[in-house]
């Protein structure tokens, strides 16, 4: 049995990555309604690993014997002026998951919740990959600047990216 505190932290996880694939939905809206098809696909994929992410999490309480609970999903951001700020949205999302995945590593490790620190520990190495990813996409995309070309060859390759 997980303590009332980590189980409620857990399933409030699960609505921050519920948040996240919604969040990663209407980028991936977003692109494709500017000709990026790449950067869609990136989104796509992102949303997609968020849910199973989301789905993840909901086994691990099910499988602890612990309730899953049904916390509201804020809506996503609807208007993004500019590639850039949609990317900076996409690391607002990941720096604030990473905080509140080691914020439950935290609270697990003070409730001696050892199963939760091993299953945290794998979330904060896959937030570690996506940080870097959404930073060094940001950064190209601030190098590009209003370079059309540079922009296409970026979305060439995201839409060529592997799930982490």
């Amino acid at each position: 049995m997980l303590t009332p505190l980590v189980a409620e932290a857990i399933n409030k996880q699960v609505s921050n990555e519920l948040f996240g694939a919604y969040v990663y939905t209407a980028l991936n809206i977003y692109f494709d309604g500017i000709a990026l098809p790449g950067f869609a696909s990136w989104m796509a994929k992102q949303s997609i690993e968020e849910l199973e992410h989301a789905e993840k999490l909901i086994r691990f309480l099910l499988d602890h014997d612990e309730a899953v609970t049904y916390e509201p999903v804020p809506t996503p951001p609807q208007t993004y002026t500019s590639i850039e700020n949609a990317l900076e949205t996409v690391m607002e999302v990941e720096t604030r998951n990473t905080s509140q995945i080691r914020e439950i590593y935290h609270l697990a490790s003070k409730n001696a919740s050892h199963s939760v620190e091993i299953l945290m520990r794998w979330f904060i190495e896959q937030q570690g990959f996506e940080e870097k990813f959404a930073r060094d996409a940001l950064q190209r995309v601030r190098l590009a600047g209003a370079d059309k070309g540079a922009l296409l060859v970026l979305d060439q390759q995201f839409g060529a990216r592997n799930r982490s």
